[in-house]
């Protein structure tokens, strides 16, 4: 798992307990219906902009790293609330309407960090 080996195979079932592989990731629309993913159980989506992504496997604490991104609409950025083990909240923020909450089209995330 330290990744420090230059000898050493990795088989395709271990691959995921590398630290440079991403051990989370998806993609899901405005009504947290989720389209194609891997390690995610189900996104809730709590508002206007606001969703919460179900991890189906934690991190070993809530010290990873989420690679977000939202699509289809100018103006609007994603931004991380809060991260913890299991699960990840995220934002889409608006610049048109004074960094109000707003949807975008389409929601990506990956993540890396320790299981």
């Amino acid at each position: 798992e330290t990744a420090t080996s230059l000898t050493a195979s990795v088989t395709p079932g271990r691959t995921q307990y590398h630290p440079g592989v991403a051990k989370v990731w998806g993609f899901w629309n405005n009504a947290g219906a989720v389209a194609a993913s891997y390690n995610i159980t189900s996104v809730t989506d709590t508002g206007v902009g606001d969703h919460t992504v179900n991890l189906t496997t934690a991190f070993s604490g809530g010290s990873w790293a989420p690679v977000i991104a939202g699509g289809d609409i100018d103006g609007v950025n994603a931004k991380i609330a809060t991260i913890a083990a299991g699960t990840v909240r995220i934002l889409g923020r608006s610049e048109i309407t004074p960094w109000g909450l707003a949807d975008v089209g389409i929601w990506m995330m990956s993540g890396f960090g320790d299981q």
